[in-house]
């Protein structure tokens, strides 16, 4: 981790770099963030209207904004996870700059591209009566923890990426069907027991739910927040370990 922190400085610039391309592409530029989550918030809305006969988007866009704007983050670090390391061969193989720097690229990103979109979550917190808007202050640390624990797993997708490239066309599905069994779009419910150990063992529906019940007023489930940092905390130390005692991929690429 200390490593990581002496090279911020490259890792920063990396993802500002690659921000830079990315919008620079487009005359939104980085209002695709705003607009690709509020299009996604209601598409939702109307989709569960349809469903069940009505359509109440004062308090369902609210609560979807907040799971969106969690699971877009999440699953666009692991989806880039499996392609950053062989988007940066040139970068990495004829320089020393190793690759736990583009592990903390892609966070940083996407951490980025996170804050760029919150002005929606905010404005449908802010119109909504049932809402707490300064719950996001109380999010931060926790979202932090979360991309912090997020190291682990997208460093071992990398690497095994490399080793086998077929993982890239497994993943991205991987993560489309994750989406159905985390609360996106549902609710645990003490009723629906399945729904509950879902909630349970799933990381992201640990952030979600933790993050509408800081923003929407509905009851904390410590146990989640419990859950982050336990994860938060194994995955830090795995992660020091693995940069430690693995060797580089670059032999690999």
């Amino acid at each position: 981790m200390l490593r990581l922190l002496k090279s911020q400085r490259i890792w920063r610039h990396l993802g500002w770099r690659d921000l830079r391309i990315l919008y620079g592409r487009s005359r939104l530029g980085p209002l695709w963030s705003i607009a690709t989550l509020a299009t996604s918030v209601v598409g939702l809305v109307l989709a569960q209207g349809v469903l069940v006969g009505e359509i109440n988007f004062g308090a369902a866009a609210p609560r979807l904004a907040v799971a969106l704007w969690i699971w877009f983050f999440f699953s666009s670090i692991i989806t880039e996870s499996t392609v950053v390391l062989d988007a940066e061969r040139r970068t990495l193989l004829n320089s020393v700059i190793d690759e736990s720097v583009f592990i903390a690229k892609v966070v940083w990103k996407h951490l980025a591209t996170m804050a760029l979109s919150l002005p929606v979550v905010l404005l449908l917190l802010l119109t909504s009566h049932n809402s707490d808007p300064w719950g996001l202050l109380l999010l931060v640390p926790i979202v932090f923890a979360f991309s912090v624990a997020l190291l682990l797993p997208i460093s071992l997708l990398a690497r095994w990426t490399v080793v086998w490239p077929d993982l890239k066309g497994i993943v991205p599905p991987t993560i489309q069907m994750l989406f159905f069994f985390s609360p996106i779009i549902w609710t645990p419910s003490p009723s629906i027991p399945v729904s509950e150990t879902i909630a349970e063992i799933n990381p992201v529906a640990w952030m979600v739910l933790t993050a509408q019940a800081l923003t929407l007023t509905t009851a904390v489930r410590y146990s989640f927040i419990m859950h982050i940092v336990v994860f938060t905390v194994i995955s830090i130390t795995a992660y020091s370990l693995l940069i430690r005692r693995h060797s580089s991929i670059k032999a690999r690429l």
